[in-house]
């Protein structure tokens, strides 16, 4: 018969080394999930922050689209004084905002202007009212060809703008989005 003294001498403790083991690789499986489902919420949560920025900056571009079709830019009778080098012009006491002739280098007015509140290089777009937090979308319209004015009656005339609107999302996140559009007097 065998004594509990020898049972005793002849244990090592390899169900504590593996236990100790399993642990760890427990652990370093549980860390190393944490960290994927972490950097998946990061993304996704930066995927919605510029959704919400080109959908803002989409809604400014349409925006500047129905001001064209409307004679809100080009004015009544069809002329072109809004359009300035500086982007800002004011006429009969009124200031218009956001109206670019192109520029005089090979650099493009949409990427020398200043898109920040309170520029007048760019036209703010408050309607409908961007979440809370977030900055409203801003666009400007640089006249790329056309005649100085409209005539109507002497032969369909056109003017072609590029119209550059940019977005705001939560966290800093940024959207500019282009679109060249031609404007043809309804009457041609």
């Amino acid at each position: 018969m065998i004594s509990a003294q020898t049972i005793k001498t002849q244990q090592r403790g390899a169900a504590l080394v593996i236990g100790l083991l399993l642990l760890l690789v427990i652990t370093i499986l549980a860390v190393a999930i944490i960290q994927v489902v972490t950097l998946q919420e990061r993304m996704s949560r930066n995927l919605r922050d510029q959704t919400v920025a080109f959908q803002s900056a989409e809604t400014a571009l349409r925006v500047a689209e129905d001001a064209i079709n409307l004679g809100n830019v080009t004015g009544s009778p069809f002329k072109f004084a809004r359009f300035t080098a500086g982007c800002t012009v004011t006429l009969s006491g009124v200031t218009h905002t956001g109206f670019c002739l192109p520029s005089s280098n090979a650099t493009p007015q949409w990427k020398t202007v200043s898109w920040a509140a309170g520029s007048t290089a760019s036209v703010v777009v408050n309607t409908p009212s961007p979440p809370t937090g977030v900055t409203a979308p801003r666009y400007m319209i640089e006249l790329l060809s056309g005649k100085s004015q409209f005539i109507v009656g002497k032969g369909c005339s056109s003017a072609v703008f590029r119209i550059s609107a940019r977005g705001f999302g939560p966290n800093n996140a940024v959207s500019t989005i282009q679109s060249v559009y031609r404007y043809r007097v309804p009457s041609c």
